[in-house]
């Protein structure tokens, strides 16, 4: 995964490249910090994740939890545009 640093309307953000099935999209996190900061950007390993995640479930959204990847892209927080 690519990670680069951009300004972007005047504010600094660490922008992730992250390859998915046959194309790459983009993701990016604001990197300025304050008190009343509650984000955290933090870096797992997927195949555990999933493993965990599926085995205890999701007491907010289940259906992800136990969802592969059809199931994520069709969540309403997914925006592929």
């Amino acid at each position: 995964m690519k990670i680069e640093k951009r300004r972007i309307l005047d504010c600094d953000y660490a922008v992730f490249e992250v390859p998915i099935r046959d194309n790459i999209v983009f993701m990016k996190e604001a990197l300025y910090l304050s008190d009343s900061d509650k984000y955290f950007v933090i870096w797992v390993d997927r195949a555990r994740f999933e493993s965990v995640w599926f085995k205890y479930g999701c007491s907010v959204a289940p259906e992800l939890a136990r969802g592969n990847e059809d199931t994520w892209r069709n969540d309403y927080k997914v925006s592929l545009c």
